[in-house]
């Protein structure tokens, strides 16, 4: 049974309640407010939700199928990419109802779970063997249950867990475009066929970086289309240079981390140059190391 005299949601500070003073009324004078402090006490928040833990053992349980049965069934992937997705939204909603009622659209945090879901286990299909399989088969559960904690504590813009939660997410975002770039050159997909899944992959996990702005979601989205266009036209010039594999999914993955972090920086007005100078010069970095391995053969 909930204690009345703790707060409905743990996230919102509680507040002094004033009510009328009952002797002043009999006296015939005027109520006076008198003040009822509480005693401040809170509700622990806890940190992973039962929800989270269901969702995570079943979107392990789907990862372990994929990369364990053969010979390898493709559906399962798409199918735990799908439960990913909807789970996430449904936790997302029964985590943080009050944010929900509200006004805050949790739809944008679905779309990380549902792409890292989708990318990740056939990525370690092609790269792990042996029992290897099965370790990374767990790891890639263990980093889906990392995200969708990270979800659930960034859905509100002051939630206390954010600061902690939104790098988290970052860095799985990253993770996630590796993957979906690298699977383009693993499949060895056609030139419209390549484009249109880095298009999609850049756009979609674009907007997971910039969902923290001031922009409506509209907006938004269309920043995440200009991240789509710089990658999609970078895809697009590796064609024709010998350059493949691993290493242009790297020189993918960096252009997006410029393009999206540049805007990311705008939308959050921490456009100065020294934040420039910042995502250029890892960028030029990353750039140098790609070509000194290529050059020495070493992908």
């Amino acid at each position: 049974m909930t204690d009345p005299t703790e707060s409905a949601d743990p996230d919102i500070p509680e507040e002094t309640t004033h009510a009328p003073s009952v002797a002043s009324e009999e006296a015939g004078e005027a109520p006076r407010i008198m003040q009822v402090a509480h005693d401040g006490r809170r509700t622990a928040l806890r940190v992973v939700d039962a929800p989270v833990v269901v969702l995570t053992l079943a979107v392990t349980l789907a990862f372990l199928m994929f990369l364990l049965i053969e010979p390898t069934p493709a559906w399962i992937a798409l199918a735990g990419a799908v439960a990913a997705g909807a789970g996430t939204d449904r936790v997302l909603r029964l985590a943080r109802a009050r944010s929900v009622d509200l006004g805050i659209d949790p739809t944008p945090q679905v779309l990380l779970p549902a792409l890292y879901a989708l990318a990740v286990p056939v990525l370690l299909e092609e790269l792990s063997r042996g029992w290897w399989t099965l370790l990374g088969g767990l790891g890639a559960g263990l980093g889906f249950g990392a995200i969708l904690v990270a979800q659930v504590h960034s859905v509100r813009p002051n939630e206390r867990w954010r600061a902690f939660a939104r790098p988290a997410t970052s860095g799985a975002v990253y993770i996630t475009a590796f993957a979906l770039f690298s699977l383009t050159y693993v499949f060895e997909l056609g030139l419209p066929a390549a484009l249109a899944a880095v298009a999609f992959a850049a756009g979609l996990l674009a907007i997971e970086l910039l969902r923290d702005g001031q922009a409506e979601l509209s907006d938004t989205v269309a920043f995440g289309g200009v991240v789509a266009l710089v990658v999609t036209q970078l895809r697009w010039a590796l064609h024709y240079v010998p350059l493949d594999g691993y290493l242009a999914s790297l020189a993918l993955l960096l252009a997006f981390f410029l393009a999206s972090g540049l805007l990311h920086a705008h939308l959050t007005l921490q456009l100065r140059r020294a934040v420039v100078a910042q995502y250029v010069g890892v960028a030029a970095l990353g750039g140098v190391l790609i070509v000194g391995a290529r050059s020495a053969g070493l992908a």
